[in-house]
């Protein structure tokens, strides 16, 4: 299992500060964090009508 961190590749399970960050049951292996994931999602969220941004973010090259 990974943290919905993106920059973080710890396994939250083994964790004695795990935080469960969504409702589907996504972890955060402690606060720190969480708080960087809600940074990244926040961020998602304000770009995605922004195909530039959005083709970035999921390695889309337009010439394809």
């Amino acid at each position: 299992m990974k943290c919905v961190n993106e920059n973080c590749k710890d396994d939250p399970t083994k964790s004695i500060r795990m935080v469960i960050a969504t409702e589907d049951g996504d972890l955060a292996c402690c606060p720190e964090c969480m708080r960087e994931y809600e940074k990244q999602r926040d961020e998602f969220m304000d770009n995605i009508g922004n195909d530039e941004w959005y083709n970035k973010w999921m390695n889309i090259d337009e010439r394809d």
